[in-house]
């Protein structure tokens, strides 16, 4: 998982654990999923999945924080900085797929429909920020892709909806993979002050 060349598909697996897709697991009490979720915050923190030192030095710990020393070591002069900023948009992209997917496979009111609703628009208004900062037109695509159904979230769900969620969601979904094959985090230096600055916890030093 540190490893991962595949940053979107990374984000992806994590966001569908911590964005629970079954609607009859949450009815029978299960939580709908970690609502503070952030993929670099909390991969900068407790689930680092990242133990092993990259270097000597006394900043092995920020390095580490910043991108796995596994996926720095296969290719000389990686940047964990642009590693980190490639990660936070790239959560946010698969946040909206996940919980757009979530929320158009709702069958009902409840802590399920409301909790993608909830989710996505979180993660649509931290899009927009990046894409008015960076002006990337994957990610101009992908905020336009949520306001097609923006105004059906908090709506009863239907049954004529999901099409119209999905869509959406698959939109989103091919923007992330056309931005994936265009960018690393280097042209994103832009939005930096835009990141998170706090960790979820303290990583795990075995």
């Amino acid at each position: 998982m540190a490893g991962v060349d595949d940053l979107y598909l990374l984000a992806v697996r994590c966001y569908e654990c911590h964005s629970v897709s079954n609607e009859e697991v949450v009815a029978a009490g299960h939580v709908a999923g970690t609502s503070d979720f952030e993929l670099t915050t909390w991969f900068s923190g407790e689930v680092r999945h990242n133990f092993a030192p990259y270097t000597m030095d006394v900043e092995d710990d920020e390095i580490n924080m910043l991108a796995s020393n596994v996926w720095l070591a296969k290719q000389e002069g990686r940047d964990p900085a642009a590693r980190k900023r490639l990660m936070y948009v790239v959560g946010q992209l698969a946040d909206l797929v996940v919980n757009l997917r979530n929320r158009g496979a709702a069958t009902g009111e409840g802590t399920f429909a409301t909790s993608a609703a909830s989710r996505s628009v979180a993660a649509h208004v931290r899009l927009k920020q990046i894409a008015e900062h960076s002006k990337i037109a994957e990610l101009l695509e992908a905020t336009a892709a949520v306001e097609s159904v923006r105004n059906l979230l908090f709506l009863p769900p239907q049954e004529s909806q999901e099409p119209l969620f999905v869509e959406a969601a698959e939109g989103i979904a091919q923007a992330a993979r056309d931005f994936m094959a265009k960018y690393d985090g280097a042209p994103l230096k832009v939005i930096e002050p835009l990141l998170p600055r706090e960790r979820k916890g303290q990583p795990f030093q075995p």
